[in-house]
């Protein structure tokens, strides 16, 4: 069976720009901890980008309420 979704950590772009659509931060606060901010390759059938690890927190934790 094939992933609906593949999500790969990579090196942060240059520019940090996040296919989200902003320049991401340095660091970020998750869980009430200041981390640095990673990226991440996502690809799937109606996605395909650089996402920052913020983000792909704030995506997650939205869809959890919505369950």
């Amino acid at each position: 069976m094939k992933p609906d979704i593949t999500i790969k950590q990579v090196s942060s772009p240059e520019n940090r720009y996040c296919s989200s659509g902003h320049v991401a931060d340095i660091t970020v606060i998750l869980d009430n901890k200041i981390v640095d901010n990673r990226f991440f390759s996502v690809i799937g059938k109606n996605i395909s980008g650089i996402y920052c690890e913020h983000c792909l927190y704030l995506a997650n934790k939205i869809k959890r309420s919505k369950l």
